[in-house]
């Protein structure tokens, strides 16, 4: 076995090991736009184990500028891991993430990784890899049919498929210490161009409230939708909240909406707000962990962190 970082014209037996082991296609289009269309870096993170010329092991990371209490830094966000299944129980994920911590520390200056094992990898991050515990993060869902909002049936939005600097201020006005650096060039990137998901930006047109959201099959009703809420930012007042997701429900007419689900923690100011209409805890429940390479305490305490569904890859 012979680990190797990745070079172009790996794609193909990445995606190859990609449907092997998870039964499903990640496109070209998809790998290109998260690998080699990063907005912060065009350095590619991706450490490869070889037997002989086949594919059998793979770790890559997704370079994030965070800022940390409004220094930005380098981190990065652990993403896709592979094992050949005919090449499990030989330390293939460990080996592979030995070798890329150790170059992101020493070579390239990172300063954590951070990510959401789930359930099945997320005892090897912890026992094998040094990882720590952040957080467990359930989602929080309204139900459409239970909320208490204040029907509004005309509500002044703006629809787009950009982010002027306004909408970029308004999504970054979170008091936290531990935040996504979400520049311009990030959320285009993130959304615009993500060729993944259909995202779509809401903006009252009075400028108090941002949504950025996409619509999903529901999992509770057949025929019905959900709607994930990646972004979400309004001044701490429930009839703005209310407004904005009154305008959200308004510019879907044509589909019959199930339920809203977001990812606020509990130490944000205005979740409370989102309780008060009828969100409520649900499943599913996501591990937050990180490994810090530069002994920052803040990372570890929740309440320093900025969280939402737009931090995760999967959403």
């Amino acid at each position: 076995m012979e680990i190797r970082k990745y070079v172009s014209g790996n794609e193909l037996d990445i995606l190859n090991l990609f449907h092997l082991v998870f039964n499903k296609e990640m496109t070209l289009e998809a790998w290109n736009w998260r690998f080699k269309n990063n907005p912060f870096t065009k350095d590619v993170f991706i450490y490869l184990m070889w037997e002989g010329e086949q594919l059998i092991g793979h770790y890559a990371v997704s370079p994030v500028e965070m800022k940390l209490q409004g220094k930005v830094i380098k981190t990065a966000l652990s993403m896709t891991t592979m094992t050949h299944p005919d090449h499990g129980g030989k330390g293939i994920f460990s080996k592979l993430a030995a070798n890329l911590y150790k170059d992101l520390k020493e070579e390239f200056g990172y300063k954590f990784i951070w990510g959401f094992p789930n359930n099945n990898s997320h005892y090897g991050f912890i026992k094998n890899l040094g990882w720590q515990d952040i957080a467990v993060i359930p989602m929080l869902s309204g139900k459409i049919s239970e909320l208490r909002l204040k029907k509004e049936e005309k509500v002044p939005f703006n629809l787009g498929g950009n982010f002027d600097d306004n909408t970029v201020v308004k999504i970054n006005n979170s008091g936290k210490d531990i935040k996504i650096n979400k520049t311009q060039a990030y959320l285009e990137w993130r959304y615009t161009n993500n060729p993944t998901a259909n995202y779509k930006i809401l903006q009252l047109e009075n400028g108090n409230g941002t949504a950025v959201y996409k619509v999903i099959n529901s999992f509770e009703e057949d025929g019905g939708y959900e709607i994930d809420l990646m972004e979400l930012s309004f001044e701490d007042d429930i009839n703005i909240l209310n407004r904005l997701l009154n305008s959200i429900i308004n510019n879907e007419p044509d589909i019959k909406l199930i339920q809203f689900n977001i990812w606020k923690s509990i130490f944000s100011s205005n979740r409370i707000l989102l309780e008060k209409l009828g969100f409520k805890i649900t499943q599913p429940l996501t591990y937050l962990g990180y490994l810090d390479f530069d002994n920052s305490k803040l990372i570890s305490h929740y309440q320093n962190w900025e969280i939402g569904l737009g931090y995760s890859d999967v959403f």
